[in-house]
């Protein structure tokens, strides 16, 4: 573990200070998990960076929790704003699409990341809404566990600021990623400075075996969880279904892994013989078709060359 903290704080040498009206101020936050369960994260401030860090390593060490993956942020460029011109900006915003960190104080002390923001549910104001709104009992929540704040000022001319992040992230491996910044559409990502053949291989082994991994005895994959509820998501669609079993074969044809190949056999039995319904047109020709919950047929899986020819009327 001191390898990885060693190798994350020689390549965050470059960090530089938050300058406020209060002076200039070193804010880093620390992210870590297991890999069970969903990440903690601190916030670390102090006017030196030397400082800042030590505090941090302090949280991570004392948590009892050996980190699979940690990560670590810093703020790269901030505005001050208030709720009202936040609510107008999110009612232009697709919900879990604001792409900003928001601090409840000038010294970001209270300051929330834009992955804690959409983890938590703080700006989703649920599958009725289109676009981001803000939640204010779940961001209540959130504060207190994070901040153990008990009052939040929601009012429109109530302060906050918002930021923008870069970061590092450090796997199991002891492999140091950098994290691009600055907003925008790559913000967020792991930055990678040439794609080659051994780095695509990797993708499509990760990606693959995490989707095997998925696949239950029934055949049915875990369709997903809500990591702000903590619970799965109970839907199910079977156009999904069918549409991640192609990758797994294109993912098969490259790696030949048993597992994965187990996987799809599961997979493949569920959906030719639970998710694709057998019935006769009126004409009396035999058809198959991909049938959804509430019996909607879903044409997306609907290969063309498999549909018959007919005569068309002049």
């Amino acid at each position: 573990m001191s390898d990885r903290f060693s190798a994350l704080r020689a390549a965050a040498a470059h960090i530089r200070p938050v300058v406020t009206d209060a002076g200039a101020l070193f804010v880093l936050f620390f992210s870590w998990t297991d890999g069970s369960r969903q990440a903690t994260v601190i916030t670390s401030t102090a006017a030196s960076l030397d400082d800042a860090w030590q505090q941090g390593i302090e949280c991570v060490e004392a948590s009892g929790v050996e980190p699979r993956w940690l990560r670590l942020d810093w703020i790269d460029a901030f505005e001050p704003s208030h709720w009202g011109a936040v609510r107008q900006q999110l009612s232009r915003i697709k919900r879990n699409y604001f792409r900003l960190g928001l601090s409840l104080s000038p010294d970001f002390r209270h300051a929330f990341l834009e992955t804690e923001l959409n983890a938590n549910a703080m700006l989703y104001g649920g599958a009725q809404e289109s676009n981001a709104v803000l939640n204010e009992n779940n961001f209540r929540i959130y504060a207190r566990k994070r901040h153990g704040l008990e009052q939040v000022d929601f009012g429109d001319q109530a302060p906050i600021w918002l930021f923008t992040t870069s970061g590092l992230f450090v796997d199991e491996g002891g492999e140091l990623h950098r994290i691009q910044g600055g907003g925008g559409l790559e913000a967020g990502r792991r930055v990678v400075e040439r794609l080659d053949a051994h780095q695509v291989l990797r993708l499509i082994i990760a990606g693959s075996t995490y989707l095997a991994m998925q696949v239950q005895e029934d055949g049915r994959f875990n369709y997903g969880w809500h990591p702000c509820f903590d619970r799965p998501i109970p839907a199910y669609n079977s156009l999904r279904h069918a549409s991640t079993l192609y990758a797994m074969l294109e993912a098969w044809s490259v790696t030949r892994d048993a597992v994965l190949k187990a996987a799809i056999d599961r997979a493949l039995r569920c959906l030719t013989e639970t998710l694709i319904a057998r019935l006769s047109l009126p004409d009396g020709c035999e058809a198959a078709f991909l049938v959804d919950t509430g019996a909607e047929i879903k044409l997306g899986a609907m290969p063309l060359p498999s549909l018959r020819s007919a005569s068309m009327p002049n």
